[in-house]
């Protein structure tokens, strides 16, 4: 019976965004390694497609249209927003492009951000 409940709760932690905000400064210690592995795997995800659009010959959104392309790509208002509530971005170095999710810190550009793979759309 306890295993039942605890997957009714992860199962309601996920689809209710209203019960997510309320528990994460409560559950934040269990909830982060299943948001990071969700958000791995939507980075990937987004990454896939902003590949996809470029091998159609379409140039990939600027960073200020990639929510717009997610919201329409994927549906749904949260699209644009990794599983901490924080906009996905793209994140560069010299010779890479990848899309970046902020992390559990909730602050772009440090040490916890998950990243793509490089995109193989050239620059922006």
């Amino acid at each position: 019976m306890g295993r039942l409940a605890m997957l009714f709760l992860m199962l309601s932690l996920f689809a209710n965004p209203e019960f997510r905000k309320r528990a994460q400064p409560y559950a934040s210690f269990a909830l982060d390694p299943a948001y990071e592995w969700l958000t791995r795997s939507r980075v990937g995800e987004i990454a896939r497609a902003l590949n996809a659009e470029k091998s159609r010959g379409h140039d990939i959104p600027s960073s200020a249209k990639l929510p717009e392309f997610l919201t329409r790509h994927f549906g749904g208002a949260d699209a644009a927003v990794d599983a901490w509530g924080t906009r996905y971005f793209y994140a560069r170095d010299t010779w890479m492009l990848r899309v970046g999710s902020a992390g559990p810190d909730r602050a772009p550009h440090t040490e916890d951000d998950i990243l793509s793979p490089p995109l193989h759309a050239g620059g922006i």
